[in-house]
């Protein structure tokens, strides 16, 4: 790194601009180093905000020591909402879940403020996940659960010392930090780690060369290319539609009507005379009377 400015300066403690790097790779804008000691560990931050006016030294280190927030928000999601299991694949459903998630987690966390503010607690202090726990069931027993959670909140664990790490980084007076010089440069010719293979003119070219202007009519010409894209979309459906093969017609047989004939109908059919075989023998007669009882 090489210096550029000093804002302020006691000892271990300071707070400045610099330039990252300082022979082959170059960064283009210049950013702030900040320094202070904390129980006996050194602590450095970097941040692209130049003016220690907006962004006091103190304030850095704040955000810094909350960048796992946002860990701590989905796991709380993932944990306590059980959105770690996702209901169902339809995207309609799967957007009421997150939403109801999302608005139950933020109802909670305004709970979880309020209980902080009446028990005069950081609300660090307060255990998130023992107020999913406990507040249903003092609404289900008829209690106003935000003012059982204060009153019974240390006895319960709900409220008690965080874990969670605490830096304090010291306070600078405004009227101790040096100003900035009027016109100093906060930006210059790079120089990155992809570049130092190329010549030093392609170099100069990538940084220097003629910015690309932008036709006057981009955004009709985009909206023309997405009409005409959306157009093609339309025609290659067609034909894939048409490209199914269809399925083949087969004709119906006729209908057989299999109903027995009703017996007007047979009646009515005249049958034909049976007429005797001339060379058969006719057989005697005798055998077919019927047998009568002699007295």
């Amino acid at each position: 790194m090489v210096v550029l400015h000093t804002y302020y300066q006691a000892g271990e403690t300071f707070d400045r601009l610099v330039w990252l790097g300082a022979w082959n790779i170059k960064g283009k804008y210049v950013v702030r180093q900040v320094q202070f000691q904390q129980g006996g560990q050194l602590r450095q931050y970097f941040t692209n905000v130049c003016d220690p006016s907006v962004l006091p030294l103190c304030e850095i280190a704040r955000l810094y020591a909350r960048r796992w927030d946002i860990e701590l928000a989905f796991l709380t999601l993932k944990r306590e909402l059980g959105l770690h299991l996702i209901w169902s694949s339809k995207s309609v459903v799967v957007l009421a879940q997150v939403w109801a998630c999302l608005i139950i987690a933020e109802v909670m966390q305004a709970l979880r403020m309020e209980v902080a503010l009446r028990a005069e607690v950081d609300p660090f202090d307060v255990s998130l996940p023992l107020l999913f726990e406990t507040l249903p069931q003092f609404s289900s027993a008829g209690y106003d659960g935000i003012v059982e959670c204060v009153r019974q909140g240390r006895r319960l664990g709900i409220i008690g010392p965080s874990r969670r790490l605490r830096i304090q980084a010291p306070e600078i007076p405004p009227e101790q930090l040096i100003p900035l010089p009027p016109g100093t440069v906060l930006c210059r010719q790079p120089c990155y780690h992809h570049e130092k293979s190329l010549d030093k003119p392609i170099r100069e070219a990538l940084h220097t060369g003629p910015q690309i202007e932008v036709h006057p009519q981009r955004d009709r010409l985009v909206e023309i290319l997405l009409q005409r894209e959306a157009h093609i979309k339309v025609l290659a459906r067609q034909v894939k539609v048409e490209q199914i093969p269809k399925p083949k017609v087969v004709p119906p047989k006729p209908k057989v009507n299999h109903t027995p004939l009703s017996k007007a109908k047979v009646a009515k059919t005249p049958m034909p005379a049976v007429q005797p075989d001339p060379s058969i023998a006719r057989p005697p007669w005798a055998w077919s009377q019927p047998l009568t009882a002699s007295a």
